[in-house]
């Protein structure tokens, strides 16, 4: 007869391991609805003691068994709150496998921390992640996780970051808290990244466009006025939508009631083809530099695409980022004969509109933004000018405005 620490999903302590790496060895166990020791014989039929620090291995081991079933049903988990608090549960164990960092750690588990979900007030709700004063706020107090630890989980689930530039994902994650990552920001971050792609996945095909199988949208913009695209073809604008997925871009110009017919650039083909920044203005004068071109050597001439801004050149830089990944990319995949889907390559382009989002206003922001300037605010602002400073090539100063 089956002794009581044999039956699955039963508690069994081990005395070597910290008491969230027994936490996390005890609910991977259930979700692979097993016992703790048969994991823990799996493992040793194939560790090896070269192979060294045995805790922090069966920690790996039993995590990596478990988001592979995870992973299945991965919507429903991010929706949940179960994905992020399990993970971050597997990094704290990583980090502190052993018996022996039992110290650091301070009893708040996941189960225990479930039950007091981090608020979020409905004023922050609409405020980018990456870009406000809200990621101080998400500090619970307990155990944080450090870059090793989410590198480590990157490496086999790409959802939080890639491995090649998970540093980089958790430095823009923790800078607002000393590089520390606490569970209520690292939700926050997954459930972005999930409403993210959901956003995408809603997004309509370019019209007359059939994708491939393995072929989806990673961004669209130009279908509202805040955020237009415009085509230059000699001296003549065509304002529409543009569309990029992870094999071409699809610029679409707008009609009378309807998009015409669709432009596609191929960016997975093998040819010489790069895209660099470009400046646009009346007339063909290179007064703006908030355009980029694409040349191709099977093209008689560039393709220009300009992303109109009041200020900065974001918007473009976002895109010609994207854009150059993708060429990259598809150089890359076959002169280094990887074999993998394209789809698993994608989570770093995921990750660039995500971060990109940042620089994208709420609805309140934006008609801040446009309204009416009141005399008083026109005032204020000139008023602040030093005296002698000049803000064109006229050489009238502040000072002449002042006094007019």
């Amino acid at each position: 007869m089956e002794s009581d620490s044999m039956v699955k999903g039963s508690f069994v302590k081990l005395k070597h391991l910290s008491s969230v790496a027994n936490d996390v060895l005890y609910r991977c166990a259930q979700k692979l609805d097993t016992s703790i020791e048969a994991l823990v014989d799996e493992f040793q039929a194939a560790w090896k003691p070269e192979q060294g620090n045995y805790s922090r291995r069966l920690v790996e081991y039993c995590c990596l068994k478990a988001l592979r079933q995870i992973c299945l049903r991965i919507e429903e988990s991010i929706s949940d709150g179960s994905f992020s608090r399990f993970t971050f549960d597997m990094m704290l164990a990583w980090q502190a496998p052993s018996s022996a960092d039992d110290e650091s750690y301070m009893g708040n588990i996941g189960k225990e921390r479930e039950d007091r979900p981090m608020k979020v007030s409905e004023e922050h709700e609409d405020v980018p992640l990456f870009y406000s004063d809200i990621m101080p706020l998400l500090v619970d107090h307990g155990q944080v996780v450090q870059d090793d630890a989410f590198v480590w989980l990157a490496s086999l689930v790409p959802l939080p970051g890639d491995i090649v530039n998970g540093r980089f994902t958790f430095e823009t994650l923790t800078a607002p808290t000393a590089n520390n990552l606490y569970y209520p920001a690292y939700d926050m971050y997954l459930k972005e990244v999930d409403k993210c792609i959901r956003h995408l996945q809603k997004q309509a095909t370019p019209k007359g466009v059939e994708l491939s199988d393995d072929e989806f949208i990673l961004h669209v913009e130009g279908t509202s006025s805040a955020l237009r695209v415009v085509r230059h073809i000699g001296g003549t604008s065509w304002p529409g939508r543009l569309t990029l997925t992870n094999y071409a871009r699809y610029f679409e110009a707008s009609g009378t009631l309807s998009y015409e017919e669709t432009l596609k650039i191929n960016l997975s083909q093998n040819t010489e083809q790069s895209v660099k920044p470009a400046a646009t203005g009346p007339f063909g004068a290179p007064l703006f530099d908030k355009a980029m071109i694409y040349e191709c050597s099977e093209m008689p001439e560039g393709v220009v695409f300009e992303f109109p801004e009041i200020i900065s050149s974001t918007r473009r830089d976002h895109w010609l980022s994207l854009t150059k990944e993708i060429i990259l990319l598809h150089r890359f995949l076959p002169e280094n004969k990887v074999e993998a889907s394209l789809q698993a390559w994608m989570w770093p382009f995921y990750m660039m509109i995500l971060f990109f989002k940042g620089y994208i206003l709420s609805e309140t922001r934006k008609n801040g933004l446009i309204r009416e300037l009141q005399v008083h605010e026109i005032k204020h602002a000139l008023w602040d000018i030093e005296d002698s400073e000049v803000s064109g090539i006229d050489g009238y100063s502040a000072l002449f405005f002042k006094k007019s």
